[in-house]
């Protein structure tokens, strides 16, 4: 009975060694593909670096040899590249951001421009078109064209039939405006 306990024993004892064996390995097999994506990871990672000191290279021309840090670069140097390159991507967007503005104005004066002289056109048509109704109106308004193209006041008499004394006053205007305006 003393073997058969012993068998029993050894056997629970070769059963627990299996499974403790079994559990190592498994775990052994889980660190090693921890392990494995920790290098690729860390090999990203040097990757990342060396592209980004690439960058920096490329940003900060060449770098200066006495006060090299980790990258190989000046820091100073660097950070005024970098604050050159800030400052000309701002000077392009203000410029980019004036002539927008600029741009908008101007159509927005174009438009406004248009706009105006429709109004005025349309005033100016209005105008005429009364002036052609008012009989009175049309004796003055064919005076006034004919003071100023020049006409002797007999002629513009003849054709408007208004009196000797209105139509020098309307040639005395025309003589005071072409002076005023010389």
């Amino acid at each position: 009975m003393v073997a058969f306990l012993t068998v029993n024993v050894l056997f629970i004892l070769f059963t627990i060694l299996c499974a403790f064996i079994l559990v190592l390995w498994i775990y052994t097999r889980k660190m090693n593909t921890r392990l494995s994506q920790s290098i690729k990871l860390i090999n990203d990672l040097y990757k990342l670096n060396q592209s980004q000191a690439n960058t920096l290279a490329e940003l900060s021309g060449s770098p200066e040899k006495s006060t090299q840090g980790a990258t190989g670069f000046s820091p100073s140097a660097l950070t005024q590249r970098i604050a050159e390159q800030a400052g000309q991507l701002i000077k392009e967007d203000l410029v980019n951001d004036i002539t927008n503005i600029s741009n908008k104005a101007l159509i927005n004066m174009t438009t406004r421009n248009e706009d105006l002289s429709s109004r005025v056109l349309a005033l100016e048509n209005q105008t005429e078109l009364l002036q052609q109704e008012d009989p009175e109106l049309k004796m003055y308004n064919r005076a006034h064209q004919l003071v100023k193209e020049g006409v002797s006041i007999e002629d513009i008499m003849e054709a408007s039939q208004l009196p000797r004394a209105e139509v020098e006053v309307l040639v005395g205007l025309q003589r005071h405006k072409k002076t005023s305006h010389l």
